[in-house]
């Protein structure tokens, strides 16, 4: 078996790049400015810092007494996020090398390539959302056809 490489921060900062740059997200202004925002939190090594007021008050510009128990405004947008993304790898994103994908009930992201037969993967870390806390669940696996 092939052992695993997990994919530079280049490369991940390309696959960010193709996504702004397609016909998916350049249509979708706010969309685009949360994948960029909870990208650019993971790559800084920030992924755990990632909750849902500072998503709102960061991306949304929501103001100090919002409340994520009243406002559901961040989970409709992510949830929409991961619908777009979904598209995009269906469509003009499926031969892409890496892909973004938001797990469900999370604000993180893992990376995988599109092959089916071959996956090595890091383990999850996190996963679960508790409280106004997001923790992210992400891994990242490279399949090889």
């Amino acid at each position: 078996m092939i052992p695993a490489v997990d994919p530079t921060l280049e490369q991940r900062q390309s696959a960010v790049d193709a996504l702004l740059e397609s016909k998916e997200f350049l249509r979708a202004a706010a969309l685009a400015k949360l994948l960029k925002y909870l990208c650019e939190q993971s790559f800084q090594g920030k992924i755990h810092e990632i909750k849902e007021f500072t998503i709102a008050t960061d991306v949304y510009g929501k103001d100090l007494h919002f409340g994520e128990k009243r406002d559901s405004l961040v989970r409709v947008e992510v949830s929409r996020l991961r619908r777009r993304l979904q598209r995009y790898y269906e469509t003009e994103g499926a031969a892409s090398p890496i892909r973004i994908v938001i797990k469900p009930g999370t604000t993180g992201r893992s990376l995988s390539g599109p092959a089916p037969n071959y996956a090595a993967s890091v383990p999850t870390v996190g996963g679960a959302r508790t409280g106004s806390l997001w923790r992210p669940g992400w891994h990242e696996h490279v399949s090889r056809g």
